[in-house]
């Protein structure tokens, strides 16, 4: 298959199992040809029997061979980590796969007991809330700054760029 399909909820997709994922499970397959949506929503469409290999129902489980086709039927919603708040975000920089954001002191970085409301995520979360309904974006804060301070916190909008930044976070890069 080359590149991913697009995502759009209620929809079918259909689609036949690269080379590269051969022996694969289905909910890893799938995230790696999905990489807008997690693999827990997967799974789950999967254990919901909205996924089938080659006609027959799958579990997150199966194991997906080359050339198997896939269909999937997006039927859940997509639910963001928070609620969207119509928050005024200051934008650093954003492209398709990162945002870096100024964060204000007094302002939570991510809703917790007592700090539901007017956090910098659920900011995130309005700010891309077109881009998150698309399934195109499912925002993930790698840089936590505490309560009082200020500065620019660093958030993936993918999957891919959140597992590739938290390496390169890791390894100091």
């Amino acid at each position: 298959m080359s590149g991913s399909p697009k995502v759009q909820r209620g929809r079918r997709l259909t689609f036949f199992v690269p080379d590269d994922l051969d022996g694969e499970r289905l909910d890893r397959a799938l995230a790696r040809l999905l990489p807008a949506l997690s693999r827990s929503y997967l799974k789950k469409l999967a254990k919901d029997g909205l996924c089938w290999i080659n006609g027959q129902q799958a579990a997150p489980d199966r194991h997906v061979a080359r050339g198997d086709q896939v269909v999937l039927l997006l039927d859940h919603p997509v639910v963001p980590p928070c609620h969207a708040e119509p928050v005024p975000v200051r934008v650093v920089h954003e492209d398709a796969h990162t945002l870096v954001v100024f964060k204000p002191a007094g302002m939570v970085t991510h809703p917790a007991k007592g700090h539901a409301g007017g956090t910098l995520l659920n900011a995130v979360v309005g700010h891309l809330d077109d881009e998150i309904a698309r399934g195109w974006a499912r925002p993930h804060i790698l840089t936590r700054l505490d309560k009082d301070t200020s500065g620019v916190v660093l958030i993936a909008k993918t999957p891919q760029a959140q597992r590739a930044l938290q390496k390169a976070l890791e390894t100091r890069r």
